[in-house]
């Protein structure tokens, strides 16, 4: 069996204010030197370091499938371009016996993970790669990978945070991801898919915006209420120079789209860092047709908090798994492979957007490490108020094991060491306090380019409606689908002016008529910026107040 290495010399960044790193999870890296090594190890040697024998040290693991080796041989070569030191192995090879049943075979490859986890590098974190698919039992190492089996508190099912959990306090402490296919083909097709979105970038709004849709609660009008409103709430922990567009699939709800099938295409096909849905298993996608799934501009996360949405361990192929596989596919999809809860739906789903927009983690495996722990430990006025809800509908007991039970339901598939594109640099900008029918004057500067062209909004807080929503009787009735739409589009449009800006020596300024109509209240000053090229961007964002005349 080869044994691939990489000794790497790395310029690390990196700064965290929570356990292991995980609250904080980004960091920046500079390659200096690569040497690539092949060892090549007796089985009786790989026999030994599986079974717990000191393994070599590395920051990303890969686990494959015998009769996928060419693909996860071909993962540990791109890794370890980008600067990994890696370390590859067939699981047969970890195995004392491919006979064994899929809880011993897990025993085995969480032994040999923590071994390999006891002399990590500690500057940087851990990665593990699932080369498989899986079946819930009678495993057969030479095609898939097995799945750990968590007996949950409030619902049992599958997952993989079986390998990534090592103190036993259910939060991953390495970011751990699969690939699962059954082909070289498909998994070969995946890897270049990430090569792609990983060297290159096309300037435009999808690198700043966050989608979201939701399916009808239909858990009573004051359960899908609170629902919505802490959706939007939540959506205030995601800065501002982010733009956001929701749509729910409730004729109560001003987000309100018909026909919803169309607007979910339409969201995903204009591209964006994350695609979120919350609603119920079944209704993740919303289309008849999954090869329309196809993102114009670049390919996003979903994270899809329902039911069952990624059952890759079950007898048929989930929509997530036919999706991730698609030419087109996505980077990263964070599903759940069982019943879920809609407490904890609620929470992981605030989670991942503060994880990622807020913490801005290098890679989507570290945004998810983040976001389960901030499902577990972290605190805020939103949270406390999620909490006070749901203690009127299920005992305290209840909250904390679903909670528990989502990080091993939800899991990654895709590479988890994939590349958060982010625009690549940031503006500053200043303002003052103004008055609605007065100017706004503003200046700034970008980090990143010097000569080049802006977008400057002065835009509402999320959880505001500033433009007029017509009062509509039967929101169902096709007759009544323009009022609907155009509902829709005055619900998710925030902006209250705009204008364009030259940038010149990466500095900006100009200024903004507010329109008299623009009620007074707490406000946003964003830029969107490129460079001449259109190769480089740039957002930022301050806040800023509207004051009646």
């Amino acid at each position: 069996m080869r044994v691939l290495w990489a000794i790497v010399t790395l310029s690390i960044l990196a700064c965290s204010n929570s356990p292991d790193g995980i609250e904080d999870a980004g960091s920046a890296a500079e390659i200096v030197a690569v040497d690539i090594v092949t060892d090549v190890a007796s089985p009786t040697e790989l026999l030994a370091e599986a079974r717990g024998e000191e393994p070599a040290a590395a920051d990303y693991l890969i686990i494959s499938a015998d009769e996928l080796w060419e693909t996860a041989s071909a993962f540990a070569a791109y890794r370890t371009s980008t600067g990994h030191a890696v370390r590859a192995i067939r699981l047969t090879e970890i195995l004392t016996s491919p006979e064994l049943p899929d809880n011993l075979m897990v025993d085995e490859i969480v032994k040999w993970i923590r071994a390999a986890y006891a002399i990590r590098p500690t500057d940087r974190p851990l990665f593990l790669l699932l080369v498989g698919d899986a079946v819930e039992a009678n495993t057969d190492p030479t095609i898939s990978i097995p799945v750990g089996y968590w007996s949950g508190g409030w619902e049992n099912c599958f997952g993989d945070n079986a390998y990534a959990d090592m103190d036993y306090d259910h939060v991953p402490d390495l970011a751990v991801g699969r690939i699962p296919v059954s082909s070289n083909a498909v998994g070969l097709d995946v890897l270049e898919r990430i090569k792609l979105h990983e060297s290159e970038y096309t300037v435009g709004p999808w690198n700043r915006r966050l989608s979201i849709y939701a399916g009808e609660g239909g858990f009573g009008e004051d359960i899908d209420f609170f629902i919505e409103t802490i959706a939007q709430k939540g959506l205030e922990s995601v800065p501002y120079e982010y733009s956001m567009s929701f749509a729910y699939d409730n004729p109560d709800s001003t987000y309100y789209y018909a026909p919803f099938e169309e607007k979910v295409l339409e969201m995903v096909a204009d591209g964006a860092l994350l695609v979120t849905f919350m609603g119920h298993g079944g209704g993740e996608l919303d289309v008849y047709n999954l090869a329309d799934v196809t993102p114009a501009h670049r390919q996003p996360m979903y994270a899809w908090f329902a039911c069952s949405t990624g059952d890759f361990c079950s007898s048929w192929e989930s929509d997530a798994e036919e999706v991730f596989k698609q030419p087109n596919g996505p980077m990263a999809t964070l599903v759940s492979t069982a019943i879920t809860h809609p407490y904890a739906n609620a929470i992981n789903a605030l989670e991942i957007e503060a994880a990622i927009f807020e913490e801005r983690p290098t890679t989507y495996g570290e945004a998810i490490m983040a976001m389960k722990w901030r499902s577990k430990y972290h605190t805020s006025d939103i949270r406390e108020m999620i909490d006070e809800f749901a203690r009127m509908n299920m005992p305290e007991s209840e909250m904390v094991e679903t909670v528990n039970d989502h990080m091993y339901s939800y899991n990654l598939l895709g590479d988890p060491a994939v590349r958060i594109r982010f625009p690549m640099g940031s503006a500053t900008l200043e303002a003052a306090t103004s008055h609605a029918g007065e100017e706004l004057a503003f200046s700034g500067s970008v980090d990143n380019f010097q000569t080049g062209t802006g977008t400057v909004e002065l835009v509402a807080e999320r959880a505001s409606i500033i433009y007029p929503i017509e009062s509509v009787e039967n929101p169902t009735d096709p007759a009544n689908q323009e009022a609907v739409q155009q509902n829709w589009a005055n619900a998710n449009n925030k902006v209250a002016v705009a204008t364009e800006v030259e940038i010149i020596g990466g500095a900006f300024s100009g200024s903004v008529e507010i329109p008299v109509s623009t009620p007074p209240g707490n406000y946003h000053l964003t830029l969107f910026g490129w460079d001449t090229g259109e190769e480089l961007d740039a957002v930022g964002s301050i806040a800023v107040k509207v004051k009646k005349l």
